[in-house]
């Protein structure tokens, strides 16, 4: 048997620390429950000790998941998971990953527009869809590469040059 990790994204509203140390404690030893932010929705780590294979594993945590927010809140509302081996989820902790960061001059390129525009673009007046730097490095902003590719495939340029002057 293999030991898996599963963190359980919930729908939770706002939990008070009473609430979200009882459902840490309604989990095996060692799991945590943890409001994401300034959200409405609670993270539940925990380990699954006993499953032959990620489906078994899914499903046991979904189960388990279920149960303690329902005898904890009266309703659980499950709406993301990430199962791993224990081992890969150590793994990962132990050595993250770097985010794919790109300059203005990368975002310029990849929109087919000057700096001056991505500038203005990434400043939120013309386009509040546009990702959020996630870094800023002296007076240079860095983007995830990720999410500029995705609002590159949905984002519909304008019309290049001026915009004609209205005859009175």
């Amino acid at each position: 048997m293999t030991a898996w990790t599963a963190r359980i994204i919930a729908v939770t509203g706002t939990l008070t620390t009473d609430q979200t140390e009882t459902i840490a404690a309604g989990l095996p030893p060692g799991a945590t429950a943890q409001q994401l932010g300034d959200t409405d929705r609670t993270i539940l780590s925990f380990e699954i000790a006993d499953a032959d294979n990620l489906v078994e594993a899914t499903s046991d945590a979904y189960a388990l998941a279920r149960a303690v927010l329902k005898s904890t809140l009266g309703t659980a509302d499950l709406v993301g998971a990430r199962i791993d081996t224990t081992a890969d989820y150590w793994e990962e902790l132990m050595h993250p990953q770097e985010p794919d960061l790109i300059g203005i001059s990368e975002v310029a390129e990849m929109l087919g527009v000057s700096r001056q525009r991505a500038e203005k673009m990434a400043s939120g007046g013309q386009n509040s869809r546009f990702p959020k730097a996630l870094r800023s490095e002296g007076r240079a902003k860095l983007y995830h590469r990720v999410a500029v590719e995705r609002f590159v495939n949905s984002w519909t340029p304008g019309k290049p040059g001026r915009p004609k002057r209205a005859d009175a």
